[in-house]
């Protein structure tokens, strides 16, 4: 058993001998029974004893290992660590510290921190200390050092109290080097006024640029206001022209019914009274047939001519007989195929926009027969559902590019569209899926 198991059986058979005095000063007579109950216990209180001075060693020997564990933590950590009096005095510092501030520890330990703190921070150094005495709290500050007391650098201060073995008030400060971080952050300032400068220029240059913008944009819409107003007249101007042309090919068609009409009519009528009359004379009367047969054609002619100025069909029967009479003539005059739908008879088309949509058919037809070379045309007019009606022109022919469409010289085309938008309508020509084109003009009924 070691020497310290010696000592505590010496001490238990001391405690041992003073017990039994006293017992036996109280009874002389102690019976073995008693003498065996006192030998046990006394017994286990010495294992108990042994215990827990085996445990006392345990723990110290722990306590020994944690400081120097903490002492070697607090000698090499990566930051200053000092430890200092209430009135600021140095009493421990570690490896880091003394490298911060460029001392030597034996000329650091006893020695008061403040001399290390830049002139102009110690104020706030002072109140650092005192601010960390009134509270229990982790207490945080920037200020500056100075390294070999005379280049200083910006260091951040993180402290708490604590009391030592004496019961004297102390406080360790962890000292961090944040001078890369403050040259950083010095970077960063100029940078940002910088960048204010440069964006102080480009609100400037944006703001002129603004305003040369709203007055582009004045301008643009003064522009389009003056165009919008000046198509606006043109469209009136080609209204009316359309309006007068058709006044005009009205009256035309209407003189040229009356009297060419009439003097070819009464012509024919001579004729056939000289025939009559003078029957027995071959020559003459061979002669008086030809006459007839060509004065015949001529007033065809004049049918065909007054019908194209103006169709009575449309004026008395409505739009679609015009229209089936129109496309049944071309179908005759021209040799290409034709199909007409009229999905409603009940299109209710009169007056300026019927006219407009005929001219429409007729400027489409004409068209076909001059440049598509087509063999096969397609015509439908129907009511949609926007109580409009749709009339649409479709051939097999070569078609027409984007270009043709867009060319200035396209009158036909221009004349159309013109006609359709003075009704308020609207007016498409695009090429067909497969080939050859499509022509479609919608005009609203009210």
């Amino acid at each position: 058993m070691n020497r310290s198991s010696d000592r505590t059986e010496k001490s238990l058979r001391k405690l041992a001998e003073e017990a039994l005095k006293r017992n036996s000063g109280e009874d002389e007579r102690v019976t073995p029974r008693d003498m065996g109950f006192l030998l046990h216990e006394l017994g286990v209180h010495q294992v108990e004893l042994e215990t827990q001075n085996e445990e006392l060693a345990r723990a110290q020997q722990s306590l020994a290992e944690s400081q120097r564990k903490y002492a070697y933590l607090y000698q090499f950590a990566p930051v200053g660590y000092f430890t200092l009096d209430g009135k600021g005095v140095v009493q421990e510092a570690n490896v880091a510290g003394c490298i911060q501030l460029g001392v030597q520890r034996p000329f650091l330990i006893g020695k008061p921190f403040m001399p290390f703190v830049e002139k102009e921070d110690r104020r706030k150094f002072t109140d650092h200390r005192m601010s960390v005495f009134r509270s229990e709290e982790e207490q945080r500050c920037e200020l500056r050092l100075l390294k070999n007391g005379k280049t200083p650098f910006w260091a951040e201060l993180t402290s708490r109290s604590f009391q030592d073995d004496s019961e004297q008030a102390s406080w360790l400060m962890i000292v961090t080097d944040i001078s890369s971080r403050k040259a950083a952050e010095c970077m960063l300032l100029q940078a940002h006024a910088e960048l204010e400068s440069l964006l102080g220029l480009r609100d400037a240059e944006l703001s002129e640029a603004k305003a040369k913008a709203v007055a582009a944009e004045e301008r643009r819409s003064c522009v389009e206001k003056n165009l919008s107003d000046v198509q606006k007249h043109l469209r009136e101007i080609t209204s009316h022209l359309h309006k007068a042309r058709e006044e005009e090919r009205k009256g035309l068609a209407r003189d040229i019914h009356d009297e060419l009409g009439q003097m070819l009519v009464a012509i024919k009528m001579d004729i056939g009274w000289i025939k009559k009359e003078y029957s027995d004379h071959s020559n003459l009367r061979d002669k008086l047939r030809a006459i007839d047969q060509t004065l015949g054609m001529s007033i065809k002619s004049v049918e065909r001519l007054m019908s194209e100025l103006r169709p009575v069909l449309l004026d008395h029967l409505g739009l679609a007989p015009a229209v089936d009479w129109y496309v049944k003539e071309f179908q005759k005059r021209t040799g290409i195929e034709c199909g007409l739908t009229i999905h409603t008879r009940n299109v209710s088309l009169a007056g300026e926009k019927a006219i407009v949509l005929f001219r429409i058919l007729q400027e489409a037809l004409s068209n076909v027969a001059r440049h598509a070379e087509a063999g096969k045309v397609r015509i439908s007019i129907r009511r949609n559902s926007m109580n409009a009606v749709v009339l649409s022109v479709s051939d097999n022919g070569k078609g027409i590019g984007e270009a043709e469409v867009e060319a200035p010289g396209s009158f036909g085309i221009i004349g159309m569209r013109e006609r359709v938008l003075s009704c308020d309508g609207e007016f498409e020509i695009r090429p067909g899926k497969d080939k050859g084109t499509i022509v479609t003009a919608c005009i609203p009924i009210k």
